[in-house]
């Protein structure tokens, strides 16, 4: 993992080796913690139904096919989309969770989460931002689907943000990092409140409509525990 600076600058010179082996950072500077410790970190991404309920019909074949029924209709679907998570202590310096990974969620599901990163070793430190940047981000309704007055028939897919890229920052309690835990992040996508008969209609969700709904959670736990 790579950990680069918004800064031209370096008020510290480093050995060729240490700059190789230096944490990954997307836009911002950072530093790795004095002694070299480091912790788990892990992000995961699901659209969970907010306080709807969630119909379950079985296909011929016995396999769940779950639909949200919301104030905007009854429908099911996915949201596929490129995702990078980042965390942060400042809001300013932004530590990547790996590499971007493709990820896919079926859309208003309990428990349908898609791992995003798997366990990343970060720098110890307390944190309490985190990012989430999808690209190429879609949500994608199947033929039933119901959205207002809106009928589903071949199909329809919703574009989130402007080119499909959406960026989401969420201040959370801070979480501490250290060789002793694994924190776990949790972002729910809410794509009730962003799947809309005007949305539909017009084939695209806003990228601040789609932030403002989406949240955050950071779960620490001790490594006993596991």
């Amino acid at each position: 993992m790579r950990y680069t600076r918004r800064s031209s600058i370096w008020t510290l010179s480093l050995p060729l080796f240490a700059v190789l082996a230096g944490w990954g950072c997307s836009d911002d500077e950072g530093v790795l913690a004095p002694d070299g410790e480091t912790g788990a970190v892990q992000a995961f991404m699901a659209d969970e139904p907010e306080g709807e309920a969630v119909r379950t019909a079985r296909s011929s074949e016995g396999a769940h096919d779950p639909q949200s029924v919301s104030a905007q209709g009854s429908y099911s679907g996915s949201l596929d989309a490129r995702a990078q998570v980042s965390i942060s202590a400042d809001g300013e310096t932004w530590v990547d969770l790996g590499s971007p990974t493709q990820a896919s969620v079926d859309l208003q599901t309990t428990g349908g989460q898609s791992n995003l990163h798997g366990e990343v070793q970060v720098p110890a430190d307390t944190y309490s931002h985190v990012r989430l940047v999808l690209e190429d981000a879609r949500a994608n309704l199947d033929t039933g689907s119901t959205i207002g007055a809106i009928l589903v028939d071949l199909g329809l897919t919703i574009q989130l943000g402007t080119q499909g890229r959406v960026t989401i920052e969420k201040t959370v309690p801070a979480f501490q990092v250290s060789a002793e835990s694994r924190t776990d992040i949790h972002w729910n996508m809410n794509s009730d409140r962003w799947i809309t008969e005007e949305n539909a209609a017009e084939e695209i969700a806003d990228e601040e409509e789609v932030a403002a709904a989406a949240e955050a959670e950071a779960e620490t736990r001790a490594e006993s525990q596991f």
